[in-house]
């Protein structure tokens, strides 16, 4: 089954259901000798209505004179107890707190540095890691996925 966590203050009380490397690619032809290397993250948000699961896609690129280096993206399913399921949604819409949502950023950010170490282990590109991210900065509202009554699918 999933490990159930708690989370405060909402209360919300969900496991990590999957986890998923949705891309993963090296650029290993860029030369990146002293060169100026970037890293772009981005964050999004989807949902299952018929699993109660929400699901947090996260990509990094990591460049190296503005030319891509590694590109990595990582989903996670995140499936939230039907009682608290129920107090997040209505009849129209579906509403993940704020707070929820960057917690659940934050674990995918976790995971995905795991991934980057396993798959670029024993290369020269181990040497890229990602930082510690402020996922504030990236997830500053809740998150809400408006839905007809019929919906049984994923929305964005």
């Amino acid at each position: 089954m999933f490990k159930l966590m708690k989370q405060k203050p909402n209360q919300i009380t969900f496991g990590l259901h999957q986890i998923k490397t949705e891309q993963f690619a090296t650029f290993e032809e860029v030369l990146c000798d002293g060169g100026k290397i970037g890293l772009t993250t981005n964050v999004k948000f989807g949902a299952d209505l018929s699993q109660r699961i929400v699901g947090v896609i996260m990509s990094f690129t990591f460049s190296c004179n503005n030319s891509p280096l590694i590109k990595l993206e990582t989903s996670c399913g995140f499936q939230i107890v039907e009682n608290d399921w129920n107090e997040l949604k209505d009849d129209k819409k579906l509403t993940i707190p704020k707070g929820l949502a960057q917690h659940l950023a934050v674990i995918t950010v976790g995971t995905s540095r795991g991934i980057l170490h396993a798959k670029t282990e024993g290369t020269d590109l181990n040497k890229f890691f990602l930082p510690t991210i402020n996922v504030t900065e990236l997830v500053k509202y809740d998150q809400v996925f408006e839905f007809e009554e019929t919906d049984k699918g994923s929305k964005d």
